[in-house]
């Protein structure tokens, strides 16, 4: 049989807590940006607190009790005079918040058992959220006139200020509402007759909620157009625009021709080489007919060209060229 003692040993090891121990889910902290957030550190009654040290990214602080007070020892200038420990319950304050804040966060507690006058250390994990106080809502109206004078209505919800973890809620709820990119989209129809509804979108966060409404009361009014009535609208359009700029530029095109001279003087009269062997042809392009034009502008409106006959040429020398066929060797036609 077991001595007693032994007995009291095994107990005393199941009642002794262990040296170093540690919490197995961090503890959820919220916080609105401004205000303050407070780390519960629970110590557990019976056992003498010797310290406290506060991690984040970086070490935070070290928290002493000295007598009746308590002494803070800030380890990090982003914490300074923001950090606040009460004596009775060496709960961490952080006050005012800011969003850097947001993180996680270790608290390696220092016990002492009077009895024994043995130490362990109780490790406490926590994860703090900082969240910004909503302001109201905005509320966007957008809608279409469709077919049987029916009026599809979109409301949009969303905050200027994007925050974390933002949700939605609509009352009445509508047909249809669906959340995407930080906003809330709510689909309704109305009809003429119907009557006027008020619409209250509320955005919620983890710490704070607010609300905007909107009084939707058949907006398609003066719209009759369905979109599919557009549309037979907007497709001859966009057809007959580029038809019609095709067409002046053709027609611009066909004018300036009309604009240009009708003949060419292909060669001058005076550049013409001299040969007794020469044809002549006067070819005229048709034109309006003009009565008695002078002698000069016909000159212009004549095209000559020469026809070399294949045969030798015995005098080069020849009298000065004439128009209208002067030369024996020459001909007009």
């Amino acid at each position: 049989m077991a001595q007693p003692h032994l007995w009291y040993l095994v107990l005393f090891l199941f009642m002794e807590p262990r040296a170093s121990r540690e919490n197995d889910a961090p503890v959820m902290v919220t916080g609105i940006l401004g205000e303050s957030a407070i780390l519960p550190t629970e110590i557990p009654n019976g056992y003498k607190l010797e310290n406290i040290n506060w991690a984040s990214r970086t070490s935070v602080a070290l928290v002493q009790p000295e007598g009746q007070s308590v002494k803070i020892i800030t380890t990090h200038q982003n914490y300074r005079d923001r950090l606040n420990v009460p004596p009775n319950t060496y709960n961490l304050k952080i006050s005012p918040l800011k969003m850097e804040d947001a993180g996680s966060y270790r608290a390696d507690i220092n016990l002492q058992n009077p009895t024994t006058s043995t130490t362990f250390t109780v490790t406490k994990n926590y994860t703090l959220h900082v969240y910004r106080r909503l302001a109201p809502p905005k509320i966007t109206l957008t809608f279409v006139a469709s077919e049987n004078n029916t009026c599809n209505i979109t409301l949009t919800c969303f905050m200027e200020e994007k925050g974390e973890a933002v949700k939605y809620q609509w009352t009445p709820l509508g047909e249809q509402a669906v959340e995407s990119n930080g906003k809330s989209s709510l689909f309704i129809f109305q009809r003429p007759e119907d009557a006027p509804i008020n619409y209250i979108c509320t955005a919620i966060n983890p710490v704070t909620n607010n609300s905007q409404s909107k009084l939707v009361q058949y907006p398609c009014a003066g719209m009759p157009m369905s979109s599919r009535s557009l549309w037979f609208i907007l497709v001859p359009v966009l057809v007959l625009v580029p038809s019609a700029g095709i067409l002046f530029y053709l027609q611009h095109k066909k004018k300036k021709d009309a604009d240009s001279p009708s003949t060419s003087k292909v060669m001058a009269l005076k550049d013409l080489p001299l040969s007794e062997n020469q044809l002549y042809d006067e070819i005229s392009m048709p034109k309006a007919i003009v009565s008695n034009p002078p002698k000069e502008e016909e000159a212009l409106n004549t095209i000559y060209y020469t026809v070399q006959k294949p045969q030798k040429i015995k005098n080069s020398c020849s009298s000065a060229t004439k128009l209208l066929g002067t030369s024996t060797n020459d001909s007009v036609i």
